[in-house]
């Protein structure tokens, strides 16, 4: 995120970064993983996820790491997998009652 952009409402801020990611690549992306500062009530989360999700079709996964170890990335790996259709998600699909 450019700094100068900081205080400004969350949208903005949002739009901004998303303008600096299409300056950087050649399409759009199929995914994108959001670091987050704020480990609760980041104000950029729901903005973001709307702006990408919902408006966009990207998939997104934000994480805010206070505390990286093991279990806590095998956890992120495991629902980016799921949200990219992996393994894991259609072994889900294969339990679920019919």
């Amino acid at each position: 995120e450019n700094p100068e952009f900081r205080r400004a409402p969350a949208s903005i801020r949002v739009e901004k970064m998303f303008e600096l990611i299409q300056s950087k690549l050649p399409g759009k992306p199929l995914f994108l993983l959001c670091i987050l500062a704020e480990r609760k009530n980041s104000d950029v989360y729901g903005p973001w996820k709307k702006k990408n999700l919902s408006d966009l079709g990207i998939v997104t996964q934000c994480i805010a790491p206070a505390r990286v170890n093991d279990q806590y990335l095998t956890n992120v790996l495991l629902k980016i997998n799921a949200k990219l259709g992996g393994l894991n998600s259609m072994l889900a699909m294969e339990r679920s009652p019919a």
